[in-house]
C-alpha cells in the first residue's frame, strides 16, 4: 500500500512517500492508529483520500488502494484567511481595513450571473475537496504575498448551491499603496485557472490509418479561444522518441512536434519547452506510478475530477500540470 504524505506530515517525516503492507481487513481508523504507534506520523486529526476520494475511518483498505494523508490546513500569516463555507458571503465580515499599517484593502466580489454562454441560468452548485483546495490556495497566497509585497491576502469561497445575483468568491489583498493590490488582484484571480482541455485534433492518413496532427484543426482551435490581444504562451513537453521506435515512429513523432512548432510560428505564439523530469520533480512524481499525476491534478483542481476520472485521462492530467509547472516557475522568477 502507498501512502503519499503532504505538508507538515512530508517535512516531519522526511519523504513523500511510505510504502506499508496492509493487514487484512484493515481500515482507515486501524492505519491512523498504525501510522502513529509504527512510524510516529500525526495521523489522528488528517484527513485521508483513497484512490482520490475522502474515505471515513470504517472503510476497508486493501494493498492496491492509493492513500493520501492530509494534515489539517494551516498557513499564512495570522491575517491570511482561507475558508470554503455553504452560507451567505457577507464581505464586512472579513474586512480587516482598521489595520493602519496598510494603506489600501482591496476587494473583489465574484458574483453568480444569470445566464452563461447565452443560456438561463437559474442556480449553481459548487462543490470541492476543501482541504486540498485550502492547501493549494494559502500556497498562492505565500507566492503572491512575496512577489507583490503584499500584507495579507483573504479568500472565501461559498460551496452548495448558490443562486444568481447572490456571492461565490470573496477575495481581499492589503498592501502598503495600491498600486500593489491593484496589480496582486488581477494576476491572482487569473493565476492557474484551468478554463478549457481540449483534445488535440488529429486525422487518418494512409492505408494503415495511422493517426496524425491536423494542424489545420488546431489552428481553428487557437484561434477560436484566444482573445484578441491576450497574452498567450505556449508549453509543450519536450520529450525524446522511446529506445526501440523504429524509423516510421520516429518520424511521425518528429513530425507532430514540428508541425506544432509551424503552427505557433504561423499565429505568433512564444513556445516554450518543458522535460519531464522538470515538471515531475516539481511536483513530487518522479519515480512514482504513471497514474499520479491524474492524482495531483485532481488535488489541485477538484472541479475537474469527472473530466480526469478514466486512466485514460492521464495525458490531460499531465498537460494541466506541465502549464502549472510553467505558471509557477515563470511566477516565482517575477517574469
Amino acid at each position: 500500500m502507498k501512502i503519499r504524505l503532504f505538508a507538515s506530515l512530508k517535512d516531519d517525516f522526511g519523504s513523500s512517500f511510505i510504502e506499508i503492507a496492509a493487514t487484512k481487513n484493515m481500515n482507515v481508523k486501524e492505519l491512523r492508529q498504525l501510522l502513529s504507534h509504527e512510524y510516529s506520523i500525526k495521523a489522528e486529526n488528517c484527513m485521508i483520500a483513497v484512490n482520490m476520494e475522502y474515505a471515513e475511518d470504517d472503510f476497508i483498505l486493501s494493498n492496491d488502494d492509493e492513500i493520501s494523508l492530509i494534515p489539517p490546513v494551516s498557513g499564512g500569516a495570522s491575517n491570511d484567511l482561507v475558508e470554503i463555507i455553504n452560507k451567505a458571503i457577507n464581505p464586512e465580515t472579513y474586512s480587516i481595513s482598521k489595520l493602519s499599517s496598510y494603506g489600501a484593502e482591496l476587494t473583489f466580489l465574484g458574483i453568480s450571473r444569470d445566464f452563461n454562454d447565452g443560456k438561463k441560468v437559474n442556480k449553481l452548485y459548487y462543490e470541492c475537496y476543501e482541504d486540498m483546495a485550502k492547501k493549494e490556495i494559502f500556497k498562492l497566497i505565500d507566492q503572491f504575498k512575496d512577489k507583490f509585497g503584499i500584507g495579507y491576502i483573504r479568500v472565501v469561497h461559498r460551496i452548495g448551491e448558490v443562486n444568481p445575483g447572490n456571492i461565490s468568491l470573496l477575495v481581499i489583498v492589503s498592501s502598503v499603496h495600491r498600486k500593489e493590490s491593484l496589480e496582486c488582484m488581477i494576476e491572482f484571480l487569473e493565476n492557474n485557472k484551468v478554463l478549457s482541455i481540449f483534445e488535440i485534433p488529429v486525422m487518418s492518413e494512409g492505408k494503415k490509418n495511422k493517426r496524425q496532427l491536423n494542424s489545420a484543426q488546431l489552428v481553428k482551435l487557437l484561434k477560436a479561444n484566444i482573445l484578441e490581444n491576450e497574452e498567450v504562451s505556449v508549453v509543450v513537453e519536450q520529450v525524446n522518441a522511446m529506445p526501440g521506435q523504429g524509423v516510421t515512429s520516429m518520424f511521425n513523432f518528429g513530425q507532430t512536434f514540428g508541425a506544432i512548432k509551424g503552427v505557433c510560428a504561423a499565429l505568433g505564439l512564444p513556445i516554450f519547452f518543458v522535460r519531464p523530469s522538470k515538471w515531475k520533480k516539481h511536483f513530487e512524481l518522479i519515480n512514482s506510478s504513471k497514474d499520479s499525476s491524474r492524482t495531483k491534478a485532481i488535488e489541485m483542481y477538484p472541479s475537474l475530477s469527472d473530466g480526469l476520472a478514466k486512466k485514460k485521462d492521464v495525458n490531460k492530467s499531465d498537460a494541466i500540470l506541465i502549464a502549472r509547472f510553467y505558471s509557477e516557475t515563470r511566477l516565482n522568477e517575477g517574469n
